[in-house]
């Protein structure tokens, strides 16, 4: 019998994820300490999760200089915006502050989206998923795990003393559960 099932977009899949206790900060942790992209972090993952399992070095490094040229360019401008209105700056009223700091994190949650669009594209033009379905949970994690330690050593961190350290743990535990 063949594998129906539909692969969950890197979107969906990543709101499901970050949604879980501890993956927000895990992932705050990483990107906020150790320089790494939330989203390039959770594309590692998601690419185990939906069947695509280890991401290879030029796979990974192309990722990686698109989400570094997005960020520079479009993410990180509006991260910026949103923050700058927390507190209100002088002058303007907290209410006005307020609105445009919602409308500001819209627009970095739709860039953040475009991110993860063109990620979960690159993965998809190169090969289909294979039928993870008998993966045990512990060997999904271990897979991913080698992905974010390469992204982690790529992005000019010591991928190796973050696994040691149990710095994906929450997130390889919330995507892999058992």
């Amino acid at each position: 019998m063949s594998d129906t099932r539909e692969t969950p977009s890197f979107w969906d899949w990543s709101l499901r994820i970050y949604g879980e206790p501890e993956v927000q900060r895990t992932c705050l942790i990483l990107q906020d300490r150790h320089g790494l992209d939330v989203n390039m972090a959770l594309w590692c993952v998601w690419a185990v999760a939906t069947g695509f399992g280890i991401v290879d070095d030029d796979t990974l490094a192309g990722g990686q200089a698109y989400s570094i040229e997005w960020n520079a360019k479009v993410t990180q401008h509006l991260r910026n915006a949103r923050r700058g209105l927390r507190p209100a700056p002088a002058g303007c009223p907290s209410e006005w502050a307020e609105a445009l700091r919602a409308n500001a994190l819209e627009l970095e949650l739709d860039a953040e989206r475009v991110e993860q669009d063109f990620l979960q594209a690159v993965l998809l033009g190169l090969q289909d998923p294979t039928d993870t379905l008998d993966l045990s949970p512990r060997r999904a994690r271990a897979i991913a795990a080698d992905n974010l330690v390469a992204y982690a050593t790529l992005a000019g961190a010591d991928g190796g003393a973050l696994e040691q350290a149990g710095a994906f743990d929450p997130l390889l535990a919330a995507a892999f559960p058992g």
